[in-house]
């Protein structure tokens, strides 16, 4: 390695290291732990309303009491971090009793009433469980290479941002029955018995690689016509307004395109009969790439970014540059745009800016953003 990459590297390094005690303070911490152990008791106290069913097998794990009393300690220790600042009492006390909450309800034995049991329910232990996986995994990519070193973490957009995070979580059962109920309604045909004996009997590997095949092409073919039909893209056009963009923009969407996204993903999934296992494997994959492709971080994967889709490649399918418009829609495999001519090269590094040249449309707050296809 020549000197200059080592300082490269070194600077990449203090920088990220800044970035870290800057945003990431160990009280900040620890308040977000409370929070997420107090959610935590919530939902495991009433299961049958804040859970989703294809989790709850874990919830009878040992481990679980291990990863709540170290979350305890965790939350403890940072109060020490209050020590200095006034300005900081009424998070200290707020953090305290989320605490103090959490604690108490370790004790309260479980609800199970039937009251609220039902096919929809809300997906507090979703959201728990993805915040926290996605937050690890991705917040390092962006304090230590990203592509915009001068982009705060928290940013204008962040707060809206984190509203779509937690809106779509809560209501991922409401989303997942929204695209199964039309799929079993309509191919619910012994005529696809075949079929699904035929595609469940590939091996593994190549049957995933097979799903994320079909699903990348459904879904190119859904997200180009979301950007030439007008109708389409005023619900679409969220998902492109975010000016900075980052693993957490990656949320923003309206609920109906959304569903209509996912809709065509999935539905010929299940039509064709994938096997449980590839669905939830193709399902982890589409959910941290798809958060991988919007964050703000840039690792040179060399060759590999033609052969799978980057922040790259996705970046610049928010690109304001008008080169860029209505390219790069695929979601896995760029090779789909480069066939269908729709493939932005990326020789050019990443786009200087992001985001929609409308000026009518409302930068921040949910319900305005919700409501503005409408008008």
């Amino acid at each position: 390695m020549h000197a200059g990459e080592v300082d490269y590297f070194r600077s990449q390094f203090e920088m990220g290291h800044s970035d870290l005690k800057k945003y990431f303070r160990f009280y900040q911490l620890g308040f977000a732990v409370a929070l997420l152990t107090f959610l935590g008791q919530i939902a495991s106290k009433f299961p049958l309303i804040f859970t989703t069913e294809t989790l709850r097998f874990i919830y009878k794990s040992d481990w679980l009491n291990a990863v709540f009393y170290f979350s305890v300690a965790i939350s403890v220790i940072s109060l020490l971090g209050y020590i200095k600042g006034s300005q900081k009492k009424i998070v200290m006390f707020l953090h305290m009793a989320l605490l103090s909450l959490a604690i108490m309800l370790k004790s309260v034995p479980a609800q199970y009433s039937t009251l609220f049991q039902g096919e929809i329910t809300i997906g507090l232990d979703w959201l728990i469980i993805d915040l926290l996986v996605t937050a690890v995994i991705f917040t390092p990519f962006e304090l230590f290479s990203p592509v915009k070193a001068e982009q705060s973490k928290f940013h204008e957009d962040w707060k809206t941002d984190l509203t779509y995070f937690i809106i779509f979580d809560l209501g991922v059962k409401f989303i997942l029955f929204a695209i199964r109920f039309p799929a079993e309604y309509f191919f619910n045909n012994p005529h696809w018995n075949e079929m699904h004996l035929w595609v469940s009997s590939i091996a593994f590997v190549p049957q995933l690689l097979l799903a994320l095949v079909i699903a990348d092409l459904f879904q190119y073919l859904r997200h180009f016509t979301a950007h030439k039909v007008p109708f389409m893209w005023k619900f679409h056009s969220i998902h492109h307004s975010p000016q900075h963009i980052d693993w957490l923009s990656g949320s923003r969407s309206h609920l109906l395109d959304l569903i209509v996204d996912r809709a065509f993903i999935f539905i010929p999934l299940y039509v064709l009969g994938f096997s449980q296992g590839v669905f939830i494997a193709y399902t982890s994959i589409v959910s941290l790439q798809s958060v991988w492709a919007h964050s703000n971080s840039h690792i040179n994967l060399g060759w590999l970014k033609y052969v799978i889709v980057t922040p790259q490649f996705h970046h610049w399918h928010h690109a304001k540059d008008k080169l860029a418009h209505d390219k790069n829609f695929a979601v896995h495999f760029p090779v789909i745009d480069m066939v269908f001519g729709t493939y932005h090269p990326l020789n050019s590094g990443f786009p200087k800016e992001t985001g929609i040249e409308d000026e009518d449309f409302p930068k921040k707050g949910y319900i305005k953003q919700f409501l503005y296809p409408f008008k």
